[in-house]
Protein backbone atom coordinates (compact mmCIF):
# COMPACT_ATOMS: atom_id res chain seq x y z
CA UNK A 1 0.00 0.00 0.00
CA UNK A 2 2.72 2.72 0.94
CA UNK A 3 4.52 2.26 -2.41
CA UNK A 4 1.11 2.68 -4.57
CA UNK A 5 0.81 5.89 -2.38
CA UNK A 6 4.40 6.98 -3.24
CA UNK A 7 3.53 6.52 -6.69
CA UNK A 8 -0.14 8.05 -7.23
CA UNK A 9 1.38 11.19 -5.11
CA UNK A 10 4.06 11.37 -7.39
CA UNK A 11 2.24 11.00 -10.63
CA UNK A 12 -0.11 13.60 -8.86
CA UNK A 13 2.62 16.33 -7.82
CA UNK A 14 4.13 15.74 -11.55
CA UNK A 15 0.92 16.18 -13.53
CA UNK A 16 0.48 19.84 -11.36
CA UNK A 17 3.31 21.44 -12.20
CA UNK A 18 2.23 22.56 -15.51
CA UNK A 19 -1.13 23.88 -14.36
CA UNK A 20 0.93 26.13 -12.20
CA UNK A 21 3.70 26.69 -14.71
CA UNK A 22 0.78 27.47 -17.40
CA UNK A 23 1.19 31.10 -16.27
CA UNK A 24 5.33 31.31 -17.71
CA UNK A 25 6.09 31.35 -21.57
CA UNK A 26 6.45 27.86 -22.70
CA UNK A 27 10.67 27.93 -22.01
CA UNK A 28 9.79 28.43 -18.28
CA UNK A 29 7.18 26.41 -17.55
CA UNK A 30 8.69 23.56 -19.45
CA UNK A 31 12.20 23.98 -17.35
CA UNK A 32 10.12 23.99 -14.33
CA UNK A 33 7.81 20.86 -15.18
CA UNK A 34 11.42 19.49 -15.66
CA UNK A 35 12.31 20.08 -12.38
CA UNK A 36 9.06 19.46 -11.02
CA UNK A 37 9.34 15.83 -12.51
CA UNK A 38 12.50 15.47 -11.03
CA UNK A 39 11.21 16.03 -7.33
CA UNK A 40 8.07 13.75 -7.95
CA UNK A 41 10.40 11.06 -8.92
CA UNK A 42 12.03 11.36 -6.00
CA UNK A 43 8.99 11.36 -4.19
CA UNK A 44 8.60 14.68 -3.36
CA UNK A 45 6.51 18.06 -4.77
CA UNK A 46 8.12 21.11 -5.86
CA UNK A 47 6.71 24.16 -3.65
CA UNK A 48 6.17 27.55 -4.57
CA UNK A 49 8.68 27.41 -7.58
CA UNK A 50 7.59 30.94 -8.47
CA UNK A 51 10.12 32.06 -5.97
CA UNK A 52 13.03 30.62 -8.52
CA UNK A 53 12.00 33.15 -11.28
CA UNK A 54 12.50 36.94 -11.74
CA UNK A 55 11.33 38.61 -14.46
CA UNK A 56 13.38 41.90 -15.50
CA UNK A 57 14.20 43.70 -18.91
CA UNK A 58 18.67 42.15 -19.14
CA UNK A 59 19.17 43.38 -22.97
CA UNK A 60 17.30 47.04 -22.91
CA UNK A 61 15.08 45.74 -25.39
CA UNK A 62 12.02 46.41 -23.41
CA UNK A 63 10.85 42.50 -23.67
CA UNK A 64 10.57 40.17 -20.53
CA UNK A 65 13.80 38.47 -19.80
CA UNK A 66 13.62 35.51 -16.58
CA UNK A 67 16.27 34.21 -14.83
CA UNK A 68 15.50 30.54 -12.82
CA UNK A 69 17.26 29.60 -10.04
CA UNK A 70 17.39 26.13 -8.94
CA UNK A 71 18.53 27.74 -5.34
CA UNK A 72 15.23 28.96 -4.43
CA UNK A 73 13.46 25.63 -5.50
CA UNK A 74 12.23 23.44 -2.69
CA UNK A 75 11.31 19.93 -3.21
CA UNK A 76 9.67 18.30 -0.49
CA UNK A 77 12.21 15.54 -0.43
CA UNK A 78 15.94 16.23 -0.54
CA UNK A 79 17.87 19.00 -2.76
CA UNK A 80 16.16 19.88 -6.03
CA UNK A 81 17.78 17.85 -9.24
CA UNK A 82 20.02 20.51 -10.72
CA UNK A 83 22.08 21.37 -7.30
CA UNK A 84 25.27 20.08 -6.74
CA UNK A 85 28.54 20.48 -5.12
CA UNK A 86 29.18 22.98 -7.69
CA UNK A 87 26.40 24.37 -6.51
CA UNK A 88 22.74 25.36 -8.20
CA UNK A 89 21.73 26.29 -11.75
CA UNK A 90 20.92 29.03 -12.70
CA UNK A 91 19.77 30.16 -15.69
CA UNK A 92 19.35 33.16 -17.89
CA UNK A 93 16.12 33.28 -20.94
CA UNK A 94 16.34 35.86 -23.08
CA UNK A 95 13.23 37.40 -25.36
CA UNK A 96 13.38 38.36 -28.79
CA UNK A 97 11.43 40.61 -31.18
CA UNK A 98 10.17 37.38 -32.63
CA UNK A 99 8.29 36.80 -29.61
CA UNK A 100 10.25 33.81 -28.29
CA UNK A 101 12.12 33.08 -25.23
CA UNK A 102 15.56 31.21 -25.20
CA UNK A 103 18.11 29.88 -22.87
CA UNK A 104 21.43 31.95 -23.60
CA UNK A 105 23.37 30.94 -20.80
CA UNK A 106 23.13 28.60 -17.73
CA UNK A 107 25.91 28.86 -14.49
CA UNK A 108 26.43 26.83 -11.49
CA UNK A 109 26.74 29.34 -8.20
CA UNK A 110 25.26 29.34 -4.75
CA UNK A 111 23.76 33.20 -6.12
CA UNK A 112 23.95 35.99 -8.46
CA UNK A 113 23.03 39.86 -8.10
CA UNK A 114 22.07 42.18 -10.74
CA UNK A 115 23.45 45.94 -11.04
CA UNK A 116 23.01 48.95 -13.17
CA UNK A 117 25.91 50.15 -15.16
CA UNK A 118 25.82 52.48 -18.15
CA UNK A 119 25.65 49.50 -20.80
CA UNK A 120 22.50 48.29 -18.86
CA UNK A 121 22.27 45.41 -16.30
CA UNK A 122 25.53 43.11 -15.49
CA UNK A 123 24.25 39.68 -13.67
CA UNK A 124 27.18 38.53 -11.67
CA UNK A 125 27.47 34.96 -10.51
CA UNK A 126 28.84 33.65 -7.51
CA UNK A 127 30.52 30.71 -8.97
CA UNK A 128 32.61 27.84 -7.26
CA UNK A 129 35.92 29.79 -9.08
CA UNK A 130 34.63 33.35 -7.53
CA UNK A 131 32.59 35.87 -9.51
CA UNK A 132 32.03 35.70 -12.98
CA UNK A 133 29.77 39.16 -14.84
CA UNK A 134 27.69 39.26 -17.63
CA UNK A 135 25.62 41.90 -19.92
CA UNK A 136 23.51 41.04 -22.58
CA UNK A 137 22.85 42.09 -26.13
CA UNK A 138 21.12 40.98 -29.32
CA UNK A 139 20.03 37.76 -27.93
CA UNK A 140 23.78 36.88 -26.00
CA UNK A 141 25.42 36.95 -22.70
CA UNK A 142 28.43 38.68 -22.97
CA UNK A 143 31.19 37.97 -20.36
CA UNK A 144 32.57 41.66 -19.22
CA UNK A 145 35.53 40.73 -17.58
CA UNK A 146 38.36 37.73 -18.59
CA UNK A 147 36.19 34.50 -17.18
CA UNK A 148 33.06 33.40 -18.78
CA UNK A 149 32.42 32.77 -22.60
CA UNK A 150 30.25 34.39 -24.64
CA UNK A 151 26.82 32.48 -25.51
CA UNK A 152 26.81 33.27 -29.47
Amino acid sequence: MGIRRTIVTGLLAALAAPAVAAEWPAPIAAAIAERAKSCAEAGGKLAAPEKAIRRLDLDGDGRDDFILDDRRLACSRGAPGWCGSGGCSIEVFLSSAAGGLKSVLTELGSGYSVKTSGRGPVVTFKTREGAVAYRFAEGCAIPTGRRGERSC
